[in-house]
């Protein structure tokens, strides 16, 4: 049984700086130019709080950020039935899976209280 796989989604925000380089020198204003500084990731609040709960209670778990997956890793998502984000997919003896942050939490307390 390998560990248990929280699918969440993320969004990108780029920081952009604006530039018009060599003004003083007689620059022109077409010279002017935009450049990606990073780029911000963002999850959300219910994504956030799935992941902390899981970390808190020990539980040991793979992130699949679906907004960077590929086509196979979707594929499997949409195959498991992931529909809504965060879900937790757990394999053992049998299959389940959680939707949302209070049936992640729920398994969370399950699994600190059995072990």
């Amino acid at each position: 049984m390998g560990p248990a796989k929280l699918f969440i989604k993320s969004s990108r925000a780029p920081v952009v700086s604006y530039e018009m380089p060599n003004v003083s020198g007689g620059g022109h204003w077409c010279s002017a130019g935009y450049r990606t500084q990073s780029t911000l990731i963002k999850m959300s609040l219910d994504d956030t709080k799935a992941r902390e709960i899981l970390t808190r209670s020990g539980v040991k778990f793979e992130v699949v950020d679906l907004s960077e997956a590929r086509g196979k890793k979707r594929l499997a998502a949409l195959f498991r039935g992931v529909t809504k984000t965060p879900t937790l997919w757990v394999e053992g003896s049998h299959r389940q899976k959680y939707e949302g942050v209070k049936a992640i939490s729920d398994y969370a307390t399950a699994q600190k209280t059995a072990g």
